[in-house]
């Protein structure tokens, strides 16, 4: 049982379904496939509007679109990782 918030250790761009790994207390994490991940972040983009888009990408949220990027043509896992803080 997790006890608190889940914080995303990458941003805070993707709110997990399901938890797919259990690390150790308070640290799990979701595996999901690279294109889907990549649709998360054309979601939040067309959510958030270019200019925000672009200030998020540029502070908060610059690892989850690198990462995100990189794994666009994918069909390999990539993995979350959520810890309690």
């Amino acid at each position: 049982m997790i006890e608190g918030n889940l914080v995303n250790d990458i941003d805070d761009g993707h709110d997990p379904r399901a938890i797919t790994h259990d690390f150790e207390l308070g640290k799990v994490g979701l595996k999901i496939h690279g294109r889907a991940l990549y649709q998360i972040l054309v979601e939040k983009k067309k959510q958030l509007g270019q200019a925000d888009f672009e200030s998020w990408v540029k502070n908060k949220g610059e690892n989850f679109a690198k990462t995100t990027f990189a794994a666009r043509k994918s069909e390999n896992p990539v993995l979350i990782v959520y810890t309690l803080k």
